[in-house]
């Protein structure tokens, strides 16, 4: 029912010392909880990109569970002191792949601070923008929409 992503660190010890993240793995519950069971979620964009972020969440355990099921299912989060973040890693073959879930189109790089400063610091090759609509490769990355997103696996 419960999920936790801990902060994103190459040291075990960096890792435990974070705050953790948490979701719920069932959105409908999550939406009654908080009271927006009803079709005023579908016009509010912030609760509607909460929801898509538990929704990547969720995805992305099953999809590292199909990729190494020898391995814990494991999803991280990262966060720099000035606030930039990133909303998922996944450790794939003991790399990080940052997953950064924005249910819009309009998408900057101004958005996406986090996303390269982690791809500069961890001296990874691509990252992932989970999007409304737009599909689109960008300089190393790789913008997908939820609805696609959600098929794979």
């Amino acid at each position: 029912m419960i999920s936790k992503a801990e902060f994103y660190a190459k040291s075990r010890a960096s890792r435990i010392r974070k705050q953790k993240k948490i979701y719920l793995s069932n959105i409908g519950l999550r939406n009654a909880l908080i009271g927006t069971l009803n079709e005023g979620l579908l016009r509010d964009n912030a609760e509607l990109g909460n929801v898509a972020e538990m929704l990547v969440h969720e995805h992305c355990k099953r999809l590292k569970f199909c990729l190494e099921p020898e391995f814990k299912t494991e999803l991280f989060y990262w966060r720099t002191t000035q606030g930039e973040e990133v909303d998922i890693i996944v450790e794939l073959h003991r790399k990080p792949i940052p997953i950064e879930s924005k249910y819009r189109n309009d998408i900057h790089k101004r958005d996406l601070k986090g996303l390269y400063h982690f791809l500069k610091e961890y001296k990874g090759s691509f990252g992932v923008v989970i999007t409304k609509d737009l599909f689109d490769l960008r300089e190393n990355i790789i913008y997908i929409p939820l609805w696609l997103f959600l098929l794979m696996c």
